[in-house]
Formats: C-alpha cells, structure tokens, sequence
C-alpha cells in the first residue's frame, strides 16, 4: 500500500461529513490546493498535519498510512 491508502481514507472521511476540499481544507489550515494534493496522493502531510489529520478524523487516518511499509511475515513477528 502506499500514499494512496491515506489519500483514500481521507477522502471519504471528507465526504462522510459532506465537507467540500476548501471546506476540509480549511479545518487543517491550508490551501484547498494542498488539500486536493493529499487526496490525490500527490503529495505528503508533514508530521503536524498528519498529527492534526488522526485526531480530526478520530484515528480513521493514522500517520502510518501515509508510508509504505512492508507486511511482516508470521515468523518476523514472532521474532520482534
């Protein structure tokens, strides 16, 4: 999974409270520009938003979900 997870997420949080992006966009203080950006999955938000972002949405949209990392096998998390 990649950035899209995270995009995809917010997107439909967004849409769950019929927020338009300028409308969201503004709930985290930035432009509808960057807002469109993030749910696309053109760009990134730094750690204060996304910070901002898993609290607003109630944990639906976690930081980890903006990166793409590897599923660990059964044998990798029983050695962790």
């Amino acid at each position: 999974m990649s950035m899209l997870r995270a995009s995809h997420k917010l997107k439909s949080w967004r849409r769950s409270l019929f927020l338009t992006q300028e409308q969201a966009a503004a709930r985290f203080d930035v432009s509808r520009k960057t807002w469109i950006m993030w749910e696309r999955g053109e760009a990134m938000p730094g750690p204060a938003s996304m910070v901002a972002i898993y609290e607003e949405t109630a944990g639906l949209v976690v930081p980890n979900d903006w990166y793409v990392l590897p599923e660990l096998t059964a044998f990798e998390r029983k050695a962790s």
